[in-house]
């Protein structure tokens, strides 16, 4: 591993620098989300965390103290990302310095990376999770120690269980090129997928074990109390839901936006240059963690003019995810204004204080985000959540406590008419958007 790093000291380098430019606005501005706005500067939602299977996740929270450090944060993460470009870039045999600059530019600016980025209070255990997720597969695809390789799959579902589809899909685009160039045998990908398959069930005891020993229920937020071996027998309905979701992903708005910067229509060429490639028996095209599938495809030989449209198309995307991301900083950044002008005209604060609608960024640079949380409220609809949002935005953004309405009083008010800005009615000041 310490040749790994040292064979490509100059990508870790260029993928730093590249992630301090790319994202430099998210170090140097108000950029919040509302899930960020309740667990920033001290987190202290482990039991959550626990509660939805993340039990190691409790274990980073003790390294800093549950002190939230943005700065600190996304700097750590940034390196934790470089080393993931590293091992994908070996995994898939990239040797081509073209090759590797693109990939780590690619995924540097990429819509996955700068959400993980946003969320800054968690992205060091969550990508800590995707590469463990990575360096477990790449043990297994080396032939080496195979218990370490287990402990990587099982420390990284601790802290994000959805990272092991992304272990899964580097064993599974590997064994495509290696089946295409006939280097390995089915039964070999089968040992391969068996051993996170095990690590998927040592997971799963821990994970109960955890819930007893910390006294918490297994959260049903997206399923979380659901996780079992049923969800492992659906995994017909899973196939074809993760088409869809490959389909939803690189080709419409429904998880990325895609059709206002015409994403959509890049991804179809880049599709036509793998399928038109001279590659003997390749019948396989399956959809994957959507990180690793651009690198994918550029990790394969092509012919000369080939090889130029697709540097061509690869810079074209780089160029629209930075656009986008560009777009979503500049989208939480004005939705952060928004709500920091109408929250501050509120003079009044010896009253109880109720918020209503949604603040928001309605400019024209956010039909150019990725959506996802970029179209987000800074609070979120739910009486627990909201205020708990508003009150810490007053405390760290205003310098101010603030007594927000009793929730019996909330559900009196809240169906009534407001005017846009600052009402009062019945000593409760109404801030509505």
């Amino acid at each position: 591993m310490k040749k790994l790093i040292k064979n490509n000291y100059h990508i870790i380098i260029l993928s730093i620098i590249s992630l301090l430019i790319i994202h430099f606005i998210l170090l140097t501005k108000n950029i919040t989300t509302a899930d960020v706005l309740i667990n920033d500067f001290y987190y202290n939602g482990y039991s959550w965390e626990i509660s939805l299977g993340r039990f190691g996740l409790y274990f980073i929270g003790l390294i800093n103290n549950f002190i939230v450090i943005k700065e600190i944060n996304i700097f750590i993460s940034m390196i934790l990302i470089s080393l993931i470009i590293v091992f994908i870039i070996d995994i898939f045999k990239i040797n081509k310095l073209y090759k590797k600059i693109l990939i780590s530019l690619l995924i540097v600016s990429s819509p996955i990376i700068s959400s993980y980025l946003v969320f800054y209070y968690c992205s060091v255990g969550y990508l800590l999770s995707v590469l463990l997720s990575i360096i477990g597969s790449y043990l297994l695809i080396n032939n080496k120690n195979k218990l370490l390789s287990i402990l990587c799959f099982v420390i990284s579902l601790s802290m994000y269980q959805a990272s092991i589809s992304i272990g899964i899909s580097i064993i599974v685009l590997y064994s495509i090129k290696e089946v295409i160039n006939k280097r390995i045998k089915i039964k070999d990908i089968i040992y391969k997928l068996f051993i996170i398959f095990i690590s998927m069930i040592i997971y799963f005891i821990i994970m109960k074990l955890s819930l007893v020993i910390f006294n918490i229920d297994q959260a049903s937020y997206s399923g979380a109390n659901k996780i079992g071996f049923s969800s492992i027998l659906d995994i017909f309905n899973n196939i074809k839901r993760t088409y869809i979701s490959f389909y939803d992903y690189f080709f419409t708005n429904k998880i990325l936006k895609n059709t206002y910067i015409y994403n959509n229509i890049i991804n179809i060429f880049l599709f036509i240059i793998l399928i038109i490639t001279p590659t003997d028996n390749y019948q396989l095209l399956m959809s994957s963690s959507y990180l690793l599938f651009i690198p994918f495809i550029i990790s394969f030989d092509y012919d000369k003019y080939l090889k130029y449209i697709m540097i061509i198309i690869s810079i074209l995307l780089i160029r629209n995810y930075i656009i986008q991301d560009y777009s979503t900083y500049k989208s939480l950044e004005n939705t952060f204004n928004k709500t920091y002008n109408l929250l501050s005209s509120n003079n009044d604060l010896d009253k109880d204080i109720m918020v209503i609608g949604d603040i928001k960024d309605i400019s024209n640079i956010n039909k150019y985000n990725y959506g996802f949380i970029s179209d987000y409220s800074l609070f979120w609809d739910d009486y627990s959540n909201r205020r708990n949002g508003v009150i810490k935005f007053y405390k760290y953004y205003l310098g101010r406590d603030i007594n927000y309405v009793s929730e019996d009083k909330y559900k009196e008010l809240i169906n009534k008419e407001y005017d846009n800005g600052i009402n009062y009615l019945d000593d409760v000041v109404i801030i509505k958007n």
